[in-house]
């Protein structure tokens, strides 16, 4: 399999893996599952940096925004089938307009947290190669 395919899984099934702990936690530890938006971003970052460190810049961005994208588009059916009660109720009460406008929005964030990570990563490769 190819880089870019390869990270874009890896990353994916980690936030994915990352929402559903999360959202079991929030529900029997009873925390805020709000409080866990920085370990989210702290994964498109590092997906970006992995992205960077296998391939060119430019997948970082690509790997970020799929990242991101796919915890708004099922990450959150998952937080809302798996976790406390509110974020069902947040989920059923979306209108499809304003999910479209969460997988775009986390996109784009995704898309420039995976820039930053992937310069990062080919800043690293870089660096180790000279070594």
């Amino acid at each position: 399999m190819r880089p870019l395919a390869t990270t874009i899984l890896q990353a994916t099934g980690a936030i994915l893996a990352f929402d559903a702990v999360g959202s079991l936690a929030a529900r029997f530890i009873g925390f805020d599952y709000a409080n866990l938006s920085p370990g989210s971003f702290l994964i498109y970052g590092a997906a970006g940096a992995l992205a960077g460190w296998r391939g060119p810049l430019w997948y970082g961005p690509v790997v970020g925004g799929v990242v991101a994208a796919t915890e708004a588009g099922l990450g959150w059916p998952l937080s809302a089938l798996l976790g406390p009660p509110e974020i069902a109720l947040t989920y059923a009460s979306a209108p499809l307009s304003a999910r479209i406008g969460m997988v775009v929005m986390l996109g784009v964030l995704g898309a420039v947290l995976g820039t930053v990570g992937a310069v990062v990563g080919v800043w690293l490769r870089k660096r180790r190669a000279a070594a």
